[in-house]
């Protein structure tokens, strides 16, 4: 059955009860804290409780909350699930979004080769060359018809030295 707000000033406290948790929830909080009590909120925001439920509610399902019986809601470990079905969700049902996006993962793309090529390691280069010939190797064993093994990615991420910060 789907819950819907009895009133517009039903569904208008909700948001704003949503909006000021979510903001508290990625400035304020921890992975792992929990919120206080649906009274203390209720009281904070000059809410009903049913209100906070709902609130909670739809933080959890935008990923940020965990809920269980009986305890109070507990901030998530950010997992990047609920961004990728959002932005999913909006590249399947408009074309300019999702030309949108292609526009940021390049300037993203970008960006991420330039702070590697600065970072990188003697041995990571050495794997990056590894790499490469393994590459070649692979397509002329397609060419023969033969199998392919491919590297891992954990190899490939630690082929530069990420703790070097030069701007």
């Amino acid at each position: 059955m789907l819950d819907l707000p009895t009133s517009l000033s039903e569904s208008s406290a909700v948001d704003r009860v949503v909006a000021g948790l979510a903001e508290h929830i990625q400035s304020d909080l921890v992975p792992g804290t929990s919120l206080p009590s649906e009274a203390t909120m209720a009281s904070t925001y000059a809410v009903s409780r049913l209100t906070i439920r709902e609130a909670v509610r739809v933080l959890a399902g935008r990923g940020l909350l965990d809920l269980g019986r009986g305890r109070r809601a507990v901030v998530r470990e950010p997992d990047g699930a609920a961004f990728g079905d959002l932005l999913g969700a909006a590249t399947r049902h408009d074309a300019k979004s999702f030309f949108d996006l292609i526009e940021v993962r390049q300037a993203l793309e970008i960006q991420s080769a330039t702070l590697a090529a600065k970072r990188v390691t003697r041995a990571g280069l050495a794997a990056i060359e590894g790499a490469l010939g393994g590459m070649g190797e692979a397509v002329d064993n397609i060419e023969r018809g033969m199998s392919v093994r491919r590297p891992n990615r954990s190899s490939i991420g630690s082929m530069s030295d990420s703790t070097k910060h030069s701007p």
